[in-house]
């Protein structure tokens, strides 16, 4: 970790002597970190995310981590405030988790010690135009629940409430565009999309081996992730309706034992997205309402777990296909509201979400459904300027499979079968207290 540190830092040193001399230039970070323990009932030890297996009653954990949250940044301005941009990384212990997963082996990847967060540079070219390029905030959901739990917050990512689609952090081209109108404008956006493998293959025969199924296939993408956003603000509130789509193709490998050969499969992904929020005194709420089609085929950060974690279905909101290349579009829904009220150096906060995916298989009796939902309270204490503390309580409950028939057999990498429809997946207590420093 040290070693990863001394980069960092040596590349922020480096950055802040190459800027202009006359730029502004702005070095600090955060330090995110907490303690946690988490209640797992027996129905959920028996779909773990990631594992698949089967352990018997309940399970309890605790945990001790530091947060993806960590950071170390540097953001600078320059002539005459046209120019800027930000730099900044995420530093994490080498054995600290990025996204609490308190069961099941975390996937590749899983654990980090030095990553990208920001790498932007912008430019505004008039009083109506700026320009960004760079790894950036995307735009679609762009309001986040503040689910400052540190650990032991199930397999959902730390910030991420039930509900809450993104937004996340890709390379990409932003233009803001401002209207005559007082406080409002348009964006448009062009984003890294990179499949992130959450998509389920069902060839016409089992094939030997995963390696097998997956060289079944060429992916390749045609053009990033387009995002579109309006934001205004009428009276007390801000709103920040946004849509993206983005397509992705795959070439077939007919010579492959189990797939047929077939002309070239495009899965669509798009989403809609509408963000609130106001301010009325010490009181504050805000929230947002998502939908979409296939949005785990895209670069969204999702709270789903992988498809080993589900009882014989892929949970996930992405698309299946079939060997003859049949494409199964998986829809979205999903919703989340956050309270917030302050007081002097208290400020209590309570969170509910709810999200739902459903795919229907025409001439199949795989239909599926799942729906979910979570509730946090949490008090935030400033213990000192710039030094916080917030105590957490939450459920995740993952509620029950629905499929369209009582028993049926699924290929789900092994699995067969399975009787899933109206089988409790298991509910999550949390308990714990983050830590958060800035500087």
């Amino acid at each position: 970790m040290r070693k990863f540190t001394v980069v960092a830092l040596a590349a922020l040193l480096c950055l802040a002597m190459a800027v202009p001399a006359m730029a502004a230039v702005t070095v600090g970070g955060a330090i995110s970190s907490g303690v946690g323990w988490g209640k797992y009932n027996s129905d959920y030890t028996q779909n773990m995310p990631y594992t698949g297996n089967t352990l018997a009653g309940s399970r309890k954990t605790w945990t001790q981590d530091v947060s993806i949250g960590t950071r170390l940044f540097a953001a600078w301005t320059a002539a005459k405030d046209t120019l800027g941009g930000e730099i900044a990384f995420n530093l994490v212990d080498e054995q600290s988790s990025i996204s609490s997963l308190a069961v099941g082996t975390p996937p590749a990847g899983g654990k980090e010690g030095l990553r990208t967060r920001f790498a932007y540079g912008w430019w505004k070219i008039n009083d109506m135009l700026k320009f960004t390029a760079g790894q950036q905030w995307t735009m679609y959901s762009w309001l986040t629940a503040d689910q400052n739990c540190g650990v032991g917050c199930t397999s959902s990512s730390e910030n991420a409430g039930y509900g809450n689609l993104g937004n996340d952090r890709e390379a990409g081209l932003r233009l803001d565009i401002k209207l005559p109108i007082e406080k409002m404008m348009i964006s448009i956006g062009a984003y890294a999309a990179e499949k992130n493998g959450a998509v389920t293959y069902y060839p016409t025969a089992t094939p030997t081996t995963a390696t097998t199924l997956y060289n079944s296939y060429e992916e390749s993408q045609q053009w990033g992730r387009w995002e579109l956003m309006f934001t205004g603000k009428f009276g007390p509130v801000w709103v920040y309706p946004a849509f993206f789509m983005y397509d992705i193709k795959y070439t077939h490998d007919g010579a492959t034992a189990g797939w047929v050969a077939t002309a070239d499969t495009t899965i669509k992904t798009s989403g809609f997205s509408l963000p609130v929020e106001a301010r009325i005194g010490k009181f504050a709420v805000k929230g947002e309402y998502n939908m979409g089609k296939n949005v785990g085929d895209s670069s969204l950060w999702t709270s789903w777990g992988g498809t080993a974690g589900s009882p014989g279905i892929a949970k996930v909101p992405a698309a299946e296909w079939d060997g003859d290349g049949k494409v199964h579009d998986c829809d979205y829904t999903g919703w989340w509201l956050q309270f917030d009220y302050s007081f002097g150096k208290l400020a209590p906060r309570f969170i509910y979400g709810t999200e739902t995916t459903e795919m229907d298989r025409p001439g199949t009796n795989l239909d599926w459904k799942y729906k979910r939902n979570m509730w946090m309270v949490q008090l935030n204490m400033e213990l000192a300027p710039r030094y916080f503390f917030g105590p957490y309580y939450g459920v995740f409950d993952e509620g029950k499979a629905e499929t369209r028939s009582n028993s049926v057999s699924f290929r789900d990498f092994g699995r067969a079968n399975a009787t899933v429809n109206g089988k409790d997946l298991g509910k999550v207590s949390v308990f714990g207290g983050s830590f958060w420093i800035m500087f």
